[in-house]
């Protein structure tokens, strides 16, 4: 799969990397002349994706939605959601529909729990969303420790997700230290989770990049929920994200003040 996938309608004059991602995924066949993949929907994308669309028996109208770009194999639905802590106001009556899954502030290090997780989740389940929980970690404790607080909190809700938040920057602890730590803390918490329960990462590409973690290529067999407030992220060792942080900044109606926006991609 690309690195970035195309989940808003593409069309004469977008830009950005959906559109790199259909110029990429477009048959040399269907591109006459070459085709440069600079994420610029031009004359020639659009005469590309037409001759695509002719051959595929398809409306060859230049434009990727759901149709053409599920034919190119770059097409991803999505679903939205937000993360929420206990700086958090939600006015849980006015979710709308489309709002269907929310992430949760749990706990933090050894004992501490976020004050207002248990409304929230209580709230959350009573609008039937899918409903995922993080930790927050210093590293000041053993992670089995942590882990174990953590689960001691979760395991009373049906929680179908469960996350360890790798964004603390002030640790004297090496790379190898920090993976290590993160793979026993996550192991031990898939260990003792319920049977189908997802287990993943919040972090960056700033964040892997500046401690050191993307040599370590097995952490990619977690899930990866990214933040990223300026593009859709590409974060290595991952393939692709599972969910995405996309703002800090949500303006909503039904929160006061900012809220953290996410997009998740629908399971299939």
């Amino acid at each position: 799969m690309s690195r970035y996938v195309v989940y808003e309608l593409q069309k004469s004059g977008s830009r950005g990397p959906q559109v790199s991602a259909i110029q990429e995924a477009l048959p040399r066949w269907a591109c006459g002349e070459y085709l440069k993949v600079d994420g610029v929907y031009g004359e020639r994308t659009v005469e590309a994706v037409k001759s695509f669309q002719e051959a595929s028996g398809l409306s060859s109208d230049g434009v990727v939605g759901p149709v053409t770009g599920q034919a190119l194999g770059v097409w991803v639905g999505l679903t939205k959601g937000f993360d929420a802590s206990n700086w958090n106001t939600i006015l849980w009556d006015g979710i709308p529909f489309d709002v269907t899954f929310c992430n949760l502030k749990s706990t933090e290090g050894v004992g501490f729990e976020d004050p207002s997780f248990r409304s929230k989740v209580s709230n959350a389940l009573a609008l039937s969303m899918d409903v995922g929980a993080y930790h927050y970690t210093k590293f000041r404790n053993s992670p089995y420790w942590e882990a174990a607080s953590f689960l001691e909190v979760v395991s009373e809700y049906p929680i179908r997700r469960l996350y360890l938040d790798l964004e603390y920057r002030l640790s004297d602890l090496s790379a190898e230290a920090i993976w290590k730590w993160a793979q026993a803390f996550l192991s031990t918490v898939a260990g003792g989770s319920r049977p189908g329960t997802r287990v993943g990462i919040y972090t960056s590409r700033n964040y892997m990049a500046e401690v050191g973690l993307q040599k370590y290529t097995a952490i990619s067999e977690f899930d990866l929920w990214a933040a990223d407030w300026s593009s859709q992220p590409y974060v290595y060792p991952w393939k692709m994200w599972d969910t995405w942080q996309y703002t800090s900044t949500g303006d909503v109606p039904w929160a006061e003040g900012n809220l953290d926006l996410n997009y998740r991609i629908l399971e299939t």
